[in-house]
């Protein structure tokens, strides 16, 4: 007795990998990768949104204080998907503190995913002002 549901369909067509997409890393484990790169580029604060009444802050850990987010610097942009769920978007963005000149990541989802605070300060960033270095696709 076999199970029609295992065998093989003639007429089933092989997976095709995807071609990449700039700007566009996969996989569950590139949050990580990009990270770290990012660190090796000067980036290695974490900023943290927030809200001020109405306005979009991020917080600098070094500084240690909240900052407008359209005062930041925005060098460059990636975008992740989730490796199982392309609906898993994540925004990441290389930022400078506006007061303190350091270097960090501004981690965000982004979609269906994104909350009130990180709405706000992706809306609020400053223009993109380059490519990201090479990270992994």
């Amino acid at each position: 007795m076999s199970d029609e549901s295992t065998a093989p369909s003639d007429t089933a067509t092989p997976p095709r990998p995807e071609e990449p997409i700039a700007g566009v890393a996969r996989g569950a484990s590139e949050l990580g990768e990009v990270i770290e790169r990012m660190a090796g580029y000067g980036y290695g604060e974490d900023f943290t949104a927030g809200l001020d009444g109405d306005a979009a802050v991020l917080r600098c850990p070094v500084c240690d204080a909240a900052h407008p987010a359209g005062t930041f610097h925005r060098a460059w942009t990636v975008r992740l998907e989730g490796a199982s769920d392309p609906d898993d978007m994540l925004h990441v963005s290389a930022l400078r503190c506006p007061a303190c000149g350091s270097g960090g990541a501004f981690v965000s989802p982004f979609g269906v995913n994104v909350g009130e605070a990180d709405a706000a300060v992706l809306l609020a960033l400053p223009d993109v002002e380059g490519s990201p270095p090479e990270l992994p696709a």
